[in-house]
C-alpha cells in the first residue's frame, strides 16, 4: 500500500485517546482504528501492543498522522470492506435508481463528510455505488444509492430524515418488495418495534401484507 512508500509526507504526530483496534501489521508499522472510525498510521510499532483484531488501550503509542479519506478508502478495499458516503448526504447526490433522492443538496455541509464502512453494517456492500463525484470534493468516492443511504439512516434510527421515504424520496414502486426484503433484516434487532411501526406509516397496508407472507 501507498502509506508505506512515502514516510518523509506523514505529519506531526496526535495523541490517540479511546480505545483502539489494530487493523493491519506490517513489520514496524501498523494502522489502528479509533472509537470515530477514523484510520492512523503508526511507526515504530511494539508486537508487545497487541495482534490484529485486538484493542489497544488509550496512550500506548501516538499517530503519526490519520490517513487521508483516499487513503482510508484504499486500505479499508483491501481488507475487504467499503468506506462510503451515506445519509442525507447520499441522498442528495444522483444514483443509478430510478428514484427521486433528496434536492436540498445546497443546505448541506461538504467540507467533512461522515464515511460509513460497509463491514459495520447488515447489508455489507449492497447499494454502494463507486467513483461518484461529490461536491466541493476532488476526489471520487463511494457512496450509498437512495436506497441504501435510507436503510442506513433506518438502521441508525432517524427516522426523521426517512420521513416520507416512499412518496417523497423512491418515488416509484417497483422497488417496494426489494426495500421491504433489506427491511426485514433488521428484524433481530433491539429496535425493530420503531423500525416496524415506522415502516406501517409509510406503506401501511402493503407493509402488513409483506409481514404476513414473510411471517414477520
Amino acid at each position: 500500500m501507498s502509506i508505506y512508500k512515502n514516510p518523509d509526507t506523514f505529519g506531526t504526530a496526535d495523541n490517540i485517546s479511546g480505545d483502539n483496534t489494530i487493523v493491519t501489521i506490517v513489520g514496524a508499522k501498523a494502522i489502528i482504528r479509533t472509537d470515530d472510525g477514523e484510520l492512523h498510521y503508526i511507526e515504530g510499532w511494539d508486537p508487545a501492543y497487541g495482534d490484529i483484531g485486538e484493542v489497544v488501550p488509550d496512550g500506548s503509542f501516538k499517530s503519526v498522522r490519520l490517513l487521508t479519506a483516499a487513503e482510508q478508502i484504499e486500505i479499508r478495499e483491501a481488507l475487504g470492506s467499503t468506506l462510503y458516503l451515506s445519509g442525507a448526504h447520499a441522498l442528495n447526490l444522483p444514483c443509478s435508481l430510478e428514484t427521486c433522492g433528496d434536492w436540498h443538496r445546497s443546505a448541506l455541509q461538504w467540507e467533512r463528510l461522515n464515511l460509513l464502512d460497509s463491514r459495520d453494517s447488515i447489508w455489507g456492500n449492497y447499494g454502494i455505488e463507486t467513483g461518484k463525484a461529490v461536491p466541493e470534493r476532488t476526489q471520487l468516492f463511494n457512496v450509498a444509492n437512495h436506497i441504501r443511504a435510507l436503510l442506513d439512516m433506518l438502521e441508525q434510527g432517524n427516522f426523521t430524515a426517512v420521513q416520507g421515504m416512499r412518496e417523497d424520496f423512491i418515488c416509484n414502486e417497483i422497488y417496494t418488495d426489494e426495500i421491504f426484503d433489506k427491511v426485514s433484516l433488521l428484524r433481530h434487532t433491539d429496535y425493530w418495534p420503531d423500525i416496524d411501526s415506522f415502516m406501517s406509516k409509510e406503506y401501511s397496508d402493503d407493509w402488513l401484507s409483506f409481514k404476513t407472507r414473510a411471517a414477520l
